[in-house]
């Protein structure tokens, strides 16, 4: 069998290959060539928080020892994705790129969520793609199959729930209709961005159903979050689709609902346990997680070997005290 090393290797090889391989527009009937864009603007969101054009974000590596890690990494390669033309990144975009940002317009939020929709389905087929890359390699006969197949199965399974929304939002668009619930607010500034998504039902619930009805849930119901400085402050943008709304009408709106300091609370936990694309400043990185980074890893540890991802510590990044609180988390997961 390959060393640990070898296949981490094999693995970063193969996902610059990958990248090379998924180049069209996603816009629909659009063939042109994607360029490298960004989830969040690179000029006037992204660049409020990084020094020297740098900012720290938690990276994934499914064949190293340890999984996850932080990084420093350039802005040109931070929230980068391909998935539109040049024209098609321009001029869709447009209202919430070269505009002052209208939080209450229907059509702005649909945008940020088409935007972290399609960074979801890249990031999930270009890991399809690498596990084809390393199954075709003069290498394959020693790594573990089953587990690749099965890897490459979950990717495939969460880009088809995907798609459901990804209608949605393109009818909303071409027709003025409003199939989405949006909800914001202002808090605090801190020097987070956070795009991403995530599914409401835990692995240990969509497990237990498919032991009791034989067969997987017929709708994952999927929560999508913006978290992002603006204007002095940090907002906070979250979306679900109206077929999930008597699921997930009551959890978001304690989002918006509940004190300030309960919802730093619960995005701290939201980027512990459920959100992947995230990226802070050096100074937050150095001062929050840096001292605390082996409690923060072994506590997403804890969660997925709970197979909870909606697991949740009293502790809130945003104020002085996160330290003195991880050191409590770290009796229960380390």
């Amino acid at each position: 069998m390959l060393t640990e090393l070898e296949i981490s290797k094999l693995w970063v090889e193969r996902h610059k290959k990958a990248k090379k391989k998924i180049k069209k527009c996603y816009f629909p009937g659009c063939n042109e060539k994607s360029i490298n864009s960004h989830i969040l603007q690179k000029n006037g969101i992204l660049s409020q928080i990084s020094k020297n054009s740098h900012v720290w974000e938690k990276k994934i590596n499914q064949f190293s020892k340890e999984n996850f890690f932080f990084e420093e990494s350039g802005l040109n390669n931070v929230f980068a994705f391909n998935c539109f033309c040049s024209n098609h990144d321009k001029e869709l975009f447009k209202k919430i790129e070269d505009n002052i940002i209208d939080f209450n317009d229907y059509e702005s939020c649909l945008l940020f969520t088409l935007r972290t929709l399609y960074n979801e389905i890249y990031r999930k087929e270009i890991l399809v793609e690498q596990i084809k890359f390393l199954m075709k390699s003069n290498k394959s006969s020693e790594m573990n199959l089953e587990f690749l197949l099965e890897f490459m199965k979950q990717q495939l399974l969460g880009i088809k729930d995907l798609q459901e929304n990804e209608e949605d939002i393109w009818t909303d668009y071409n027709n003025g209709t409003e199939n989405f619930i949006f909800q914001y607010r202002e808090i605090t500034k801190i020097d987070i961005c956070l795009c991403a998504f995530y599914n409401y039902e835990t692995t240990s619930e969509m497990h237990d159903y498919k032991l009791a009805k034989g067969k997987d849930m017929e709708r994952i119901s999927e929560v999508f979050i913006n978290f992002f400085p603006y204007n002095n402050k940090s907002i906070l943008l979250m979306g679900y689709n109206k077929k999930d709304e008597k699921k997930l009408k009551p959890y978001i709106n304690t989002f918006f609902k509940e004190s300030e300091a309960k919802v730093q609370t619960k995005i701290t936990n939201l980027l512990m346990f459920a959100c992947e694309t995230w990226v802070v400043s050096e100074k937050l990185y150095k001062t929050k997680i840096q001292k605390v980074e082996d409690i923060f890893i072994a506590a997403i540890h804890y969660a997925i070997d709970n197979n909870n991802e909606r697991e949740f510590f009293k502790v809130n990044i945003f104020k002085e005290t996160y330290y003195s609180e991880m050191q409590k988390v770290k009796r229960y997961v380390c």
